[in-house]
This record gives C-alpha cells, structure tokens and sequence, in this order.
C-alpha cells in the first residue's frame, strides 16, 4: 500500500511542505494582526476604561460624602443676607450676660469667593465675667459667629461699676452663595 505523499519525489515534497510552512505563517500573521491585536488592544483599553470608572467612582463617592458632611454645616451659617438677625443675636446675648452695649456697627459684607462674610462691630461694657459669659453665649449660638477681635480696656469706674471694663469686639457669620447650597 502506498501513500500518496511517498509518490511524491523528494523535490515536490518539500515544496508542498514549504508552501505549507508560508501559507501558515500567512494564516498565523494575519491572524495575529487581524484578529488577536485587536483583540488584545479592545481588552487593554476596556481595563483602562474599567480603571477610570473606578476612581470616577472613587471620587464621586468622596463628593458626595464631602456633601453630605457641607450640609451638616450648612445650617449653622447665616440664613440672610443681613445683619439685623446677627445684632439682635448679640443685643439679647449681652443683655442675658449683662454686658452693657455702648454702640453696634454693621460694616458692609465683604465677598470671599463662595460665601460673603458679615460683620459688625461692638463696644460694650462690662466685666471679664460678664464677658467670658457673653464669649461663650455667642459661641454656643445655633449660628455660626465668629468672635474675631477682642480689645479690652480698663476704665476706672465706668458707670459706677467698680470692675467695669471698655470691651471692644468684632464678630462674623458667613452667608453661603446660592450655588454652595445646591
């Protein structure tokens, strides 16, 4: 019995079996060029694309805990624009500390980028108790307000009071601009 491939002459044979080796070669270059590159290049940018949505995430996660702790804040600052609820504050606050005010000065608000600073000037008399009692009332206050000055001068006998002091205070609260609360 004899095989085809063994009729072949020794010449013929190893032409077949060379065109056989390119013709491989072809079939394997051109699949490795037309259908597994691509296929390599498609899997490596998905994990570059899976990489980026999970630090998108990363980060979207962070905004929003960030959120959730700006809205904790957002109600101790000033719900108006204005300082009429800030020098009533402080009127009620002195009067319950009975730290006499002598004058209460609203300065204009001053922008500072997200949110605009109020404030207003104090001269008051009183004594370190009454006002170490007032310092802790405005900074117990449901709103934010910021002592941000203090001058204290010693004036002898000041209405008749024996240890009455001239104090001079400067206070703040912050008003947040309409996109810091949405």
């Amino acid at each position: 019995m004899s095989t085809p491939w063994k009729a072949l002459s020794a010449k013929t044979r190893n032409t077949v079996l060379i065109i056989s080796l390119t013709i491989s070669l072809a079939g394997c270059f051109l699949g490795w060029h037309f259908i597994a590159k691509p296929s390599f290049s498609k899997v490596a940018l998905l994990k570059n694309e899976k990489n980026t949505d999970v630090k998108k995430n990363g980060v979207l996660m962070n905004i929003s805990t960030l959120e959730k702790k700006l809205n904790t804040y957002t109600s101790l600052l000033s719900e108006k624009k204005e300082s009429s609820w800030l020098i009533q504050t402080v009127s009620k606050t002195a009067e319950v500390s009975n730290l006499a005010l002598v004058s209460v000065v609203p300065p204009a608000s001053e922008n500072r980028g997200e949110y605009d600073k109020i404030s207003v000037a104090i001269e008051a008399a009183g004594t370190y108790h009454e006002l170490g009692d007032f310092a802790s009332r405005i900074e117990s206050a449901p709103r934010f307000i910021k002592i941000v000055h203090v001058r204290i001068e010693n004036t002898p006998n000041d209405q008749g009071r024996k240890d009455a002091l001239k104090i001079f205070l400067s206070l703040s609260v912050f008003y947040p601009h309409k996109e810091l609360l949405s």
